[in-house]
């Protein structure tokens, strides 16, 4: 992915984020730097697998990390790729 792309999905992922669930994305954040050392969106543009592990981390629950990584991340992503297939 082309490094102008890469910093078109992570604002539309923020703005996604931010738009379905105001104020988690904090929280994802705080998870994310000290797991990973880098942000939550940062994260689930580079590998997917380690976002699930910072909602997981968070959410304490399956369940709800498998709705959240739906709603939030899966979501958003691929809303980002079909915009980009239609370009």
């Amino acid at each position: 992915m082309m490094g102008n792309n890469k910093e078109a999905v992570k604002e539309a992922l923020r703005k996604h984020i931010m738009s379905v669930a105001p104020g988690l994305l904090l929280t994802l954040d705080v998870y994310s730097l000290r797991m990973y050392g880098n942000k939550f969106v940062d994260i689930c543009v580079e590998n997917v697998e380690k976002c699930g592990n910072v909602i997981k981390e968070a959410c304490k629950d399956r369940i709800m990390t498998d709705i959240m990584l739906k709603i939030l991340v899966k979501k958003g992503l691929r809303a980002q790729e079909e915009n980009f297939a239609k370009k």
